[in-house]
Protein backbone atom coordinates (compact mmCIF):
# COMPACT_ATOMS: atom_id res chain seq x y z
CA UNK A 1 0.00 0.00 0.00
CA UNK A 2 3.20 2.30 -0.20
CA UNK A 3 3.24 5.57 2.05
CA UNK A 4 -0.49 6.56 2.16
CA UNK A 5 -2.58 5.91 5.04
CA UNK A 6 -5.27 3.44 4.32
CA UNK A 7 -8.55 4.32 5.45
CA UNK A 8 -11.14 2.22 6.93
CA UNK A 9 -14.38 0.84 5.61
CA UNK A 10 -16.39 4.13 6.98
CA UNK A 11 -13.92 6.66 5.93
CA UNK A 12 -13.79 5.35 2.22
CA UNK A 13 -17.81 5.27 2.13
CA UNK A 14 -17.87 8.36 3.70
CA UNK A 15 -15.33 9.70 0.97
CA UNK A 16 -17.68 8.10 -2.01
CA UNK A 17 -20.99 8.95 -0.17
CA UNK A 18 -21.97 5.02 0.40
CA UNK A 19 -22.76 3.27 3.11
CA UNK A 20 -20.40 0.57 4.62
CA UNK A 21 -22.76 -2.19 4.01
CA UNK A 22 -22.85 -0.86 0.28
CA UNK A 23 -18.92 -1.60 0.29
CA UNK A 24 -19.73 -5.12 2.16
CA UNK A 25 -22.32 -5.84 -0.44
CA UNK A 26 -19.95 -5.12 -3.61
CA UNK A 27 -17.01 -7.04 -2.12
CA UNK A 28 -19.16 -10.31 -1.60
CA UNK A 29 -20.28 -9.64 -5.42
CA UNK A 30 -16.05 -9.51 -6.06
CA UNK A 31 -16.29 -6.38 -7.13
CA UNK A 32 -14.07 -4.68 -4.66
CA UNK A 33 -11.42 -6.25 -2.67
CA UNK A 34 -10.05 -4.36 -0.07
CA UNK A 35 -6.56 -5.10 1.49
CA UNK A 36 -6.91 -6.47 5.54
CA UNK A 37 -5.13 -5.46 8.42
CA UNK A 38 -3.54 -8.02 11.01
CA UNK A 39 -6.68 -7.75 12.65
CA UNK A 40 -9.11 -8.58 9.81
CA UNK A 41 -10.31 -4.79 9.05
CA UNK A 42 -10.86 -3.51 5.94
CA UNK A 43 -8.07 -1.22 4.51
CA UNK A 44 -8.94 0.77 1.76
CA UNK A 45 -6.08 2.77 -0.14
CA UNK A 46 -6.35 5.70 -3.18
CA UNK A 47 -6.80 2.86 -6.04
CA UNK A 48 -9.61 1.45 -3.77
CA UNK A 49 -11.34 4.85 -4.06
CA UNK A 50 -10.84 5.08 -7.55
CA UNK A 51 -12.71 1.57 -8.25
CA UNK A 52 -15.49 2.65 -5.87
CA UNK A 53 -15.66 5.47 -7.92
CA UNK A 54 -15.76 3.78 -10.89
CA UNK A 55 -18.61 0.92 -9.88
CA UNK A 56 -20.05 4.23 -8.82
CA UNK A 57 -20.05 5.69 -12.54
CA UNK A 58 -21.45 2.31 -13.77
CA UNK A 59 -24.34 1.66 -12.26
CA UNK A 60 -25.34 5.35 -13.07
CA UNK A 61 -24.95 4.37 -16.46
CA UNK A 62 -27.05 1.39 -16.17
CA UNK A 63 -24.77 -1.31 -15.70
CA UNK A 64 -25.18 -4.32 -12.76
CA UNK A 65 -22.32 -5.28 -10.51
CA UNK A 66 -22.18 -8.44 -12.44
CA UNK A 67 -21.25 -6.65 -15.65
CA UNK A 68 -18.97 -4.31 -13.85
CA UNK A 69 -17.25 -7.03 -12.61
CA UNK A 70 -16.97 -8.61 -15.87
CA UNK A 71 -16.15 -5.43 -17.24
CA UNK A 72 -13.20 -5.07 -14.11
CA UNK A 73 -11.82 -8.35 -15.35
CA UNK A 74 -11.87 -7.87 -19.36
CA UNK A 75 -8.59 -6.73 -21.31
CA UNK A 76 -8.21 -6.30 -24.50
CA UNK A 77 -10.77 -6.95 -27.54
CA UNK A 78 -12.98 -8.57 -25.06
CA UNK A 79 -12.80 -4.98 -22.42
CA UNK A 80 -13.24 -3.14 -25.60
CA UNK A 81 -16.33 -5.41 -27.01
CA UNK A 82 -18.25 -5.09 -23.72
CA UNK A 83 -17.57 -1.78 -23.74
CA UNK A 84 -19.38 -0.95 -26.84
CA UNK A 85 -22.19 -3.21 -26.41
CA UNK A 86 -22.71 -1.23 -23.22
CA UNK A 87 -21.76 2.41 -24.79
CA UNK A 88 -24.97 1.32 -27.78
CA UNK A 89 -27.25 0.60 -24.59
CA UNK A 90 -26.23 4.22 -22.81
CA UNK A 91 -27.16 5.88 -26.06
CA UNK A 92 -30.74 4.22 -25.95
CA UNK A 93 -31.36 5.35 -22.39
CA UNK A 94 -29.96 8.72 -23.07
CA UNK A 95 -32.27 9.27 -25.87
CA UNK A 96 -35.09 7.83 -23.97
CA UNK A 97 -34.35 10.49 -21.07
CA UNK A 98 -33.72 13.43 -23.43
CA UNK A 99 -37.58 12.61 -24.42
CA UNK A 100 -38.73 12.38 -21.81
CA UNK A 101 -36.95 15.91 -20.75
CA UNK A 102 -38.62 17.69 -24.00
CA UNK A 103 -42.10 16.18 -22.77
CA UNK A 104 -41.43 17.65 -19.11
CA UNK A 105 -40.51 20.99 -20.45
CA UNK A 106 -43.40 21.39 -22.44
CA UNK A 107 -45.52 20.05 -19.64
CA UNK A 108 -44.63 22.73 -17.68
CA UNK A 109 -45.22 25.70 -20.41
CA UNK A 110 -48.44 24.26 -21.02
CA UNK A 111 -51.70 25.51 -19.82
CA UNK A 112 -53.84 23.03 -21.75
CA UNK A 113 -56.42 21.29 -19.12
CA UNK A 114 -55.10 17.61 -19.95
CA UNK A 115 -51.85 16.69 -20.76
CA UNK A 116 -53.05 13.81 -23.25
CA UNK A 117 -55.56 16.03 -24.94
CA UNK A 118 -52.80 18.73 -25.59
CA UNK A 119 -51.06 18.71 -29.25
CA UNK A 120 -47.95 19.47 -28.23
CA UNK A 121 -47.67 16.52 -25.69
CA UNK A 122 -49.36 14.11 -27.70
CA UNK A 123 -46.71 15.11 -30.58
CA UNK A 124 -43.79 14.49 -27.91
CA UNK A 125 -44.95 11.46 -26.73
CA UNK A 126 -45.51 10.25 -30.89
CA UNK A 127 -49.41 9.77 -30.80
CA UNK A 128 -52.21 11.04 -33.33
CA UNK A 129 -53.61 14.35 -32.37
CA UNK A 130 -56.81 14.09 -30.06
CA UNK A 131 -59.81 13.26 -32.34
CA UNK A 132 -58.23 11.97 -35.29
CA UNK A 133 -59.83 8.80 -37.21
CA UNK A 134 -56.16 6.66 -37.55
Amino acid sequence: MGSERPLTIAQAGASAGVAPHVLRHWESMNVLAPHRTGNGHRAYTAAHLAQIRLVQRCQAGGLSLAQVRSIMGETGAARRASLVAHRQAMRGRAADVAAALGLVEHALACSHPSLVECAGCRAALDVAPAGSCD
